[in-house]
């Protein structure tokens, strides 16, 4: 069989040598990055020379500016990777990636053919053809012909495009694609192909949203078209002005059918007609009912010529030939030829209908062995908790051998309602320092990582011992499945029959970062036995980790700075309102209250950082504004109780009579008429630091509160709560105190005025 393939494809590149590289394979990454690929054999380059063994030619295209690269990887990480970067301006080299760091391989290791790449009108290109297995035992070997997961074991491909920097410094975006250099044999068509294909008709409108425009449920396109109304399809204007489309049933046991033939706008018209005549008359405002009284899900047999190909994301188009009822079929085999976009909805039958599957008959099974009406443990989930709204958790404890207790695993499925990674993992303390987890990032894969306070990095190659994992995503919901070894060297035993410890996380984005929610749990395990029945149980939350601590240090915050500072600053701003001597009163009492709640709750917080291993004031703006005002806020006591004396005439020695007329003992009128200039000085610097410190609260306050709601805590108070009060009670001081001011500026005009008119 290998012969035979050389010699077919090494006939077809002899015949297409002239048109040097080929690219008849392509996929989307992303939505602005496209590789597009061809496998060969033994070639030759415009000069004529020639390359030894199999290869692969790659064309990569970036919809921007900016270095390129393609890497094949033994794992999900760049670390040990073999890196193709096209710097434009420079050319296309092999680097081995060390950590984050390219480093250029030897120059007899430069091994690439025809590489280029090129920048026009902002889109970035890189075309070369490299050695499947390269002379170098260092180099990993790409296994083109074998249906490889470039995700994991069996090797990978890393795609990144940089900025607009042409240099490979921090990429802009990285990902990992599973994929087959090598496609299924059958399965793809090429322009000129004739096809038929019987199926829903489907209109791209309706696709591109998800649901269907006309369900009231919300019911995804592709899982459920025999629930869209003709109606839709015929006379909703947002259907009939896209294209139309073909959709191939699933197999059996999937829900999801796929997109298998695009019609033209013109070609979309004639099918649309066919389904007026077998729509119901009344039902569509457009229907005739001349061939039949249908309402939902319309199906034809459609006859056609392909003009494009497509790809694995958008289907072949065709040239309308012939359209036709449903129940007319497909008789001629020979034109069931479907796109790579119907990848999923065909098998092994489809790709090769001579083969025949020889019937078996399974071995009896002694009766004391035969599983009942319940559960089968090796793929069924025994017991679903919900571990958070957004968060449920179905697992088993599976024991397939009594005599082998290493063999026994832990078998899980998360479910998110949202889109974001999602984590699992075991931990005695409920929290995430030196700990292992579970974590499967959508557009990357499930790995095991082991945990420190707040990072988390991928463990060796030795220990990712997963099985049967996953991670996929669609428009609601993000779902991680995985199996794990109970007993494993160096990290922490799952006991199978009694309560464990968990903790769970999800972020709000398919980047890993900072969680969106997390918790801890205590789980109890139970093996399964074929035969069981399904159980719901409600877990048993334990308390987040340091969560009374910060609730304790926002408290204190909240009462000083967020209600009595706030107080103290407005009797100062209304004190010819207030009076004296209750405003200094108020202001003094309250500002000491405050300054003797920041003491504690200062120390807590530090204390807090430190049992956890984590540096102070370095990982947030808040730690360092904090550690600012505690510093500023004894510098404003320690000033305020040593402001400067100014002795009044007839006054006792020492004594300052703008403080006897704060405290009430000398009359406002007895104050002297000029404060000294230190006084001066003192009272701006004074007023000034205190409203500096009055404004830091309040941004400390706002980012507490909001720490408060990521770290999910039960928050005692609401951001919009704190706002409203603050701002509220302060403009309002703020205007009674400027309106006070202005009356008796007003009046003293006044006054003065009158006196001045009575001299006259």
């Amino acid at each position: 069989m290998r012969v035979f393939h050389r010699l077919v494809v090494g006939s077809a590149l002899l015949l297409a040598g002239a048109f040097g590289q080929e690219f008849n394979l392509s996929r989307n990454l992303v939505e602005n990055f496209k590789m597009e690929w061809g496998v060969n054999l033994i070639s030759e380059t415009s000069e004529g020379t020639r390359i030894e063994g199999d290869t692969v030619s790659f064309k990569v295209t970036y919809q921007g500016e900016g270095w390129i690269a393609l890497a094949t990887s033994l794992n999900t990480r760049m670390h040990g990777s073999d890196a193709i970067i096209g710097i434009p301006g420079e050319g296309v080299s092999k680097y081995k990636l060390t950590g984050y760091t390219p480093n250029l391989m030897p120059e007899a290791q430069q091994t690439l053919v025809d590489a280029t790449v090129e920048q026009a009108d902002g889109v970035t290109t890189m075309i070369f053809t490299k050695l499947l297995k390269e002379k170098a035992s260092e180099e990993i070997e790409i296994l083109a012909e074998d249906e490889m997961y470039f995700l994991w074991a069996y090797g990978g491909i890393l795609w990144a495009y940089g900025g607009s920097n042409n240099y490979p410094q921090t990429h802009q975006e990285v990902g990992f694609v599973k994929m087959t250099l090598v496609e299924k044999p059958v399965l793809g068509v090429s322009a000129g192909d004739e096809i038929c294909v019987e199926g829903f008709v489907m209109d791209r409108f309706c696709i591109n949203r998800g649901t269907l425009l006309d369900s009231s449920g919300g019911i995804r396109t592709l899982e459920g078209p025999d629930k869209h109304s003709l109606h839709c399809l015929v006379d909703v204007d947002e259907c009939i002005g896209t294209p139309y489309e073909i959709l191939i049933d699933p197999l059996p046991g999937n829900k999801t059918h796929c997109r298998g033939f695009s019609l033209s706008m013109k070609d979309s018209e004639t099918v649309r007609n066919k389904a007026r005549q077998l729509g119901k008359k009344g039902y569509c405002k457009t229907c005739t009912g001349e061939l039949g009284d249908e309402e939902f899900g319309f199906r034809a047999t459609v006859k056609g010529r392909v003009t494009s190909p497509g790809d694995y994301d958008f289907p072949p188009e065709i040239e309308l030939i012939s359209v036709e009822e449903s129940s007319v079929g497909c008789s001629d085999d020979a034109t069931k030829k479907l796109g790579l976009s119907s990848d999923k909805c065909v098998d092994d039958k489809f790709l090769r209908p001579d083969t025949e599957t020889p019937a078996t008959t399974p071995a009896p099974v002694p009766e004391d062995q035969v599983p009942g009406e319940g559960l089968i443990c090796a793929k069924d989930y025994l017991t679903k908790t919900q571990l958070s709204p957004k968060l449920s958790l179905e697992y088993t404890v599976h024991q397939p051998d009594d005599t082998l207790p290493d063999k026994n695993t832990l078998r899980a499925r998360l479910t998110f309602l949202g889109k974001g990674w999602v984590g699992f993992g075991i931990s005695p303390e409920g929290n995430m320092n030196e700990n292992d987890a579970i974590i499967g990032v959508p557009g990357g894969t499930v790995v095991k990582y082991h945990l420190a306070s707040f990072t988390a990095s991928p463990i060796s190659k030795d220990r990712q011992t997963l099985e049967d994992f996953s991670i996929e995503q669609d428009s609601e919901k993000t779902v991680l499945t995985f199996s794990k070894l109970l007993q494993e060297e160096g990290e922490v035993a799952i006991n199978p029959n009694g309560s464990n410890k968990f903790i769970w996380a999800y972020g709000s984005s398919n980047t890993l970062g900072h969680h969106q929610d997390r918790g801890s749990v205590d789980l109890p395990l139970v093996t399964c036995a074929d035969g069981d029945s399904a159980q719901n149980i409600k877990p048993t939350m334990t308390a987040i980790p340091d969560e009374r601590q910060w609730k304790s240090h926002g408290i204190m915050a909240l009462v000083g700075w967020g209600f009595l500072t706030p107080i103290a600053i407005a009797a100062s701003w209304c004190r010819d309102i207030i009076g004296a001597p209750l405003w200094f009163k108020i202001h003094m009492w309250f500002n000491c209250t405050t300054f003797l709640l920041t003491i504690p709750l200062f120390a807590l917080a530090v204390a807090t950082f430190s049992k956890n291993d984590r540096k102070h004031f370095s990982s947030s703006g808040h730690e360092r504004m904090g550690l600012a005002m505690f510093i500023l806020v004894f510098i404003q006591v320690i000033g305020g109780l040593a402001r400067p004396h100014v002795p009044p005439p007839n006054t006792p020695p020492k004594t300052d009579a703008a403080d006897a007329a704060e405290s009430g003992t000398v009359s406002e009128e007895q104050a002297p008429p000029e404060k000294s200039k230190v006084r001066f000085a003192w009272e701006i610097i004074h007023k000034l630091s205190g409203e500096a410190l009055l404004g830091c609260s309040m941004y400390q306050i706002d980012q507490g509160l909001l720490l408060y709601e990521k770290k999910k805590y039960s928050v005692f108070f609401s951001r919009t709560a704190y706002w409203a009060w603050v701002g509220s009670f302060l403009g309002l001081a703020l205007v009674l105190a400027v309106g006070h001011k202005f009356l008796v500026v007003k009046k003293d005009h006044s006054e003065s005025g009158g006196k001045a008119k009575g001299t006259e």
